[in-house]
């Protein structure tokens, strides 16, 4: 949220004037080719003399990229090509010292009111969209997105993640950092530590005293080569300070009045009523608008009337002059919230901002974290002890896309705690409760649902070696077979995705196929031995899966997978030695044996550009209102598609196999396996 109004009222009333990066030409043509291979022999790109620092908010960084891209029918290709150009732009402005992206951590205890008020609305906004998807004519390339805040599923925005952090090994003057809990302090932190410019559409930055902060609103990338230039507004610290009439130590007491993520005045009846009432005496502050703004002003420059500037003795006269509540829980609350917005603002004691440890979390799953190999929602888990199951595209009548992995669930969070273990005494200690409690925030109908599982504790461990690992790993998926293992080692990941999700549905019964049919007997066995066995496991899932949607689903994931490892500039692999399941049981070996690495998601957008194969036509939602009733189920499978991928991810990062692996920190988003509109093309021929 920020300042309550503030992005406003700062473009409204102070003139920012727009400046200009200029964008080197033949660096940016050389940074759109480099590769691994090639990058070290460039010389021009290793000029360290400039003194230009960009510190990046990571996630409104993705927010901003989103607002140009299609959200039905969603292709995490464009996103690449997107990020991939402007990235290319940013390192060749003349000048450039360094870009640093700054990414979110786990949530804060103070801020969970706000984030269920988010997922709440979250789950409004994909159902208003989904509504809108089937009702709306749209002419060609015209771009379909919500009327609210878009609603990524999380491997977009873990896409996003994988291509900074593979971003980062190409290039040195790109960093990628992320911050043990909201990230605003942290980036600030950095500004000052490397007098850099912090780019974010968060009004804080409005607040807190840095060199120099930009809105990503006022950032204009060139549309075309022939005027290579990027324009912004660049706002300093002092400019509202002198606007306002306040001074830098009262400058954070005005944000916390006009509401902020840390304390909202409308919660305290009395305090709003003395606020929007007050009278503003001095005539100095007749320019402010909103008129609330103002009498803010006013009554903090009357409260520090005859003081010094120290912010304990502002604070002190504040609460001389602040009306009392009635209910003293409240002014106790208003205390203590008062005065962690102005903590959060005051960067005079920032040494060990983000190197604190948690009280949860050993440090093996934070070195993982740091590096960008686990995602920050797993760390929630054993920190929070919550989950979110985050609303992203489905069919709302069609049931609940989380349902298919409820079981998975249980099998990660079980894991994930396994990990956790820091030494033997503590896993005595922290074993004997039995059981841990995880709140999954997840959906029921159209409003947010908190729901509890009882989390029945196993005084195991971790697996030690990667073998080991990558056999629970399989085992997890149902999937640990000398066939499944003996596949190249980029198929497996899939395999297992699509495998599971068969097996969850002929367990349900919800697959239906020929009777005659002999393709699937091999799998229907080893279900019902699978099934006998595990009479205890919950099955939520409603929707029926079609023979002929399933083989959707795998045709459509071949065809993704030509943006990679199919595509035809890779070495060409030997058939005949896939069809044999000839390589290596071992996964170490596996990898060694396939001569195709597709580790880097920048150097795929630099030398494969685009997919091998294309579609001989588009898939045309205005055509829905002939056979709604497909188009809805389709929809929801492709939700638990994308479901089941999440939890395969899941899985490898907690397993620590996208840590002993190059090759499998490349699934971390799972783009490779994903082409939502190749699905519905196959699901409709």
């Amino acid at each position: 949220m920020g300042v309550r109004g503030l992005n406003s009222f700062v473009k409204k009333s102070i003139y920012l004037p727009t400046q200009k990066w200029i964008i080197n030409e033949t660096k940016y043509n050389i940074l759109k080719t480099i590769n691994d291979s090639n990058k070290k022999s460039d010389i021009s790109l290793k000029d360290n003399s400039g003194n230009i620092t960009l510190i990046i908010d990571g996630n409104a960084y993705f927010y901003y990229l989103s607002d140009e891209l299609n959200w039905f029918i969603f292709d995490n290709l464009k996103i690449f090509e997107l990020l991939h150009k402007q990235l290319c732009l940013l390192l060749a402005i003349d000048g450039l010292k360094k870009i640093i992206f700054v990414l979110d951590g786990v949530d804060t205890d103070m801020k969970m009111n706000k984030k269920r008020i988010q997922a709440n609305e979250r789950i409004k906004s994909v159902h208003g969209f989904f509504n809108k998807v089937v009702s709306t004519s749209l002419s060609p390339n015209q771009n379909l997105k919500p009327d609210g805040k878009n609603c990524p599923t999380p491997l977009v925005l873990m896409s996003f993640i994988q291509f900074l952090c593979d971003s980062k090994k190409l290039f040195d003057k790109v960093d990628v950092k992320f911050s043990l809990r909201e990230a605003d302090s942290y980036i600030a932190k950095l500004a000052i530590e490397n007098n850099g410019y912090v780019i974010s559409n968060d009004s804080d930055f409005f607040i807190y005293d840095i060199p120099g902060y930009i809105n990503f609103s006022s950032i204009k990338f060139p549309e075309n080569n022939s005027n290579l230039e990027i324009s912004y507004q660049l706002y300093r610290n002092n400019l509202i300070i002198d606007y306002l009439h306040l001074t830098k130590e009262a400058l954070p007491f005005f944000a916390t009045f006009c509401s902020n993520d840390y304390l909202t005045v409308g919660d305290y009846p009395q305090f709003f009523e003395q606020i929007k009432k007050y009278r503003c005496n001095n005539y100095y502050t007749n320019n402010i608008k909103p008129y609330y703004y103002k009498c803010v002003v006013n009554f903090i420059i009357d409260c520090c009337k005859g003081s010094n500037n120290n912010q304990e003795t502002i604070k002190r006269k504040i609460m001389e002059y602040k009306r009392n509540e009635y209910n003293e829980n409240l002014n106790t609350q208003f205390i203590n919230c008062l005065n962690d917005s102005i903590h959060e603002y005051d960067l005079t004691n920032l040494n060990n901002l983000n190197t604190l440890e948690f009280n949860k979390i050993n440090q093996d799953i934070l070195e993982s974290y740091f590096s960008g190999k686990i995602y920050a929602k797993l760390l929630n888990v054993l920190e929070n002890d919550h989950y979110k199951l985050t609303q992203y595209f489905e069919c709302f009548s069609k049931g609940y896309c989380w349902n298919i992995t409820y079981n998975l669930r249980n099998e990660m969070y079980m894991l994930l705690i396994q990990r956790n273990k820091k030494n033997e005494n503590e896993t005595k200690d922290y074993f004997s409760k039995n059981k841990i409690t995880i709140t999954e925030y997840g959906r029921e109908g159209i409003e947010l649902k908190l729901e509890e599982r009882n989390i029945n504790i196993k005084n195991d461990t971790l697996p030690i070696t990667i073998d080991d690992r990558f056999k629970k790993y399989l085992d997890v998926f149902k999937s640990d077979w000398t066939t499944m293992k003996k596949l190249p080692y980029f198929l497996i990941p899939l395999a297992t995705t699509l495998r599971y999700y068969l097996i969850e549905k002929i367990n349900m019964n919800l697959f239906i196929f020929k009777e005659n049919d002999n393709n699937y007997s091999q799998i229907l066995k080893f279900s019902n031995s699978v099934s006998n066995s595990n009479n205890n496991l919950i099955n939520k899932s409603t929707i029926q899966l079609h023979d002929y949607e399933f083989e959707a689903l795998l045709a459509s994931s071949i065809a993704a997978l030509t943006l990679t490892y199919l595509n035809k500039t890779n070495e060409k692999i030997d058939i005949d030695k896939i069809k044999n399941s000839s390589y290596s049981s071992t996964i170490t070996q596996n990898i060694k044996e396939c001569p195709i690495k597709c580790n880097n998601s920048h150097e795929i957008m630099i030398k494969n550009k685009k997919r091998s194969l294309h579609l001989k036509s588009y898939f045309n939602i205005n055509s829905l209102q002939g056979n709604r009733q497909q188009f809805e189920n389709a929809i929801q499978i492709f939700s638990e598609y994308v479901n089941m991928l999440i939890m395969n991810s899941n899985m490898l990062q907690i397993l620590k196999l996208t840590d002993d692996f190059e090759e499998f920190f490349s699934f971390f988003s799972m783009y490779h396996y994903s082409w939502e509109e190749a699905f519905y093309i196959y699901d409709y021929l």
